[in-house]
């Protein structure tokens, strides 16, 4: 300060710059702390500008490349660690991110320094500038090389898992075959046999060969069955045919042995069902008996009921209803399962694989429709079933059509 031309004294002023000096030291602190949780992160991260040029590398890419912060600056990150053939998609990658202002995840074989390739998982976006324009772009980068060398072990595993399960089925289907031609042949001489002059203990043992094989042939034929759907063999076909005739058909099988235990058989059809519908023939009328000798079988008195009527979707549903010995709720998840039967008592008194039901599902299934139980009352079950089907025009005057219950009821069928 002045006092014209001599010197009077001064004016000091002072600011407080504390509060200035603590947030740079902390803003120093945050960024040496980021700086070494980059450069330690297991995942190697680099910045670059628009034409893929590095600009910023960190420790953590330095060790993953294998290459100095020097020998990288500079450099174009697609020249220098992706293989030739795939720098184009490389390349590509970038300009989409850029044009479409977007982050990619994506996975990348790269070229280290010393020759080896590694695979990475790669996450890119783009840095921009105040005014949102892209300026240049970040990537982090893990190695994931182990996860690709047990993700192949893992498919080879499971290539050869299938093949195996292939292999088994198809050798389950072709011994199936094997088995079932010769049973033929013996039932076949058999029931010639039974048709000869017998005395009472010859016909006896006759008829006990007969009986045991026709049940060994059921059981060889449910396996088949059953190892051609598991293999993937079985072809449905797709023919009209009479409904009437595949329902009366299925009950023509069922009704010896209804007619054995004094059961009531019959069907009911409701006005809705076409007459003739496009199909496969015998692996519905399989369908159908599976369910109808199972309703017999577990029925000890009463009645089995076969009901048909239209659904929606061009649906068929078929419900057989018995009054049979029920199954404990419990144990319903046991019901369609293979090689499973609801309770192992049932399978020591009345025999069977466990598969009818089992194959009735799948077929169903592969017909489009669907296979289920339901109790409907105290000393009744319903078992119903769903198949996908195309009707054709019906005719006038077909009985299925015109009347709702035939005359099929009873133990003569």
């Amino acid at each position: 300060m002045f006092d014209g031309a001599t010197f009077a004294g001064s004016i000091w002023q002072i600011v407080d710059v504390t509060r200035h000096r603590l947030w740079q030291e902390e803003l120093r602190r945050t960024d040496e702390k980021f700086r070494v949780i980059l450069d330690n992160l297991n995942a190697g991260l680099c910045e670059t500008d628009l034409e893929g040029n590095i600009v910023k590398v960190y420790e953590s890419f330095c060790r993953l490349s294998g290459y100095s912060e020097e020998e990288l600056l500079g450099r174009n990150i697609t020249d220098v660690f992706v293989p030739e053939e795939n720098r184009e998609y490389a390349r590509n990658l970038r300009r989409y991110r850029v044009e479409k202002k977007v982050a990619l995840l994506y996975d990348m074989e790269i070229v280290l320094k010393d020759g080896t390739r590694k695979w990475v998982l790669a996450s890119s976006g783009n840095i921009y500038d105040r005014d949102g324009v892209p300026v240049g772009g970040v990537g982090l980068h893990m190695d994931i090389t182990p996860q690709k060398a047990l993700q192949k072990e893992l498919e080879a595993a499971k290539q050869a898992a299938e093949d195996a399960q292939r292999t088994q089925k198809e050798f389950l289907a072709n011994m199936s075959h094997e088995i079932r031609t010769p049973m033929n042949g013996v039932i076949g001489m058999t029931s010639l046999l039974q048709d000869t002059p017998l005395n009472a203990d010859q016909r006896s043992f006759v008829d006990t060969i007969q009986t045991s094989g026709d049940a060994l042939l059921t059981i060889i034929n449910d396996i088949l069955d059953f190892s051609k759907i598991e293999s993937g063999h079985l072809d449905l076909e797709e023919m009209p045919f009479d409904l009437r005739d595949c329902v009366e058909d299925s009950l023509e099988v069922v009704s010896p042995k209804a007619m054995e235990k004094g059961l009531d058989l019959a069907y009911l059809a409701g006005d809705d069902a076409p007459p003739v519908i496009v199909g496969d023939l015998a692996r519905l009328r399989q369908v159908l008996v599976n369910l109808l000798s199972n309703a017999v079988k577990f029925t000890p008195r009463g009645e089995v009921r076969l009901e048909v009527d239209a659904g929606a979707a061009r649906e068929l549903r078929f419900a057989v209803v018995d009054t049979g010995i029920g199954i404990p709720p419990e144990r319903l998840d046991r019901l369609f399962q293979s090689f499973s039967q609801v309770d192992a008592s049932t399978t020591r008194q009345f025999g069977g694989t466990g598969l009818g039901l089992a194959i009735s599902r799948s077929l169903v299934e592969r017909m489009g429709g669907a296979c289920g139980w339901r109790a409907r009352r105290a000393g009744a079950r319903r078992s119903p079933s769903r198949c996908r089907s195309r009707s054709t025009r019906p005719r006038r005057g077909d009985p299925l059509r015109r009347r709702a219950r035939p005359a099929l009821a009873g133990g003569a069928c």
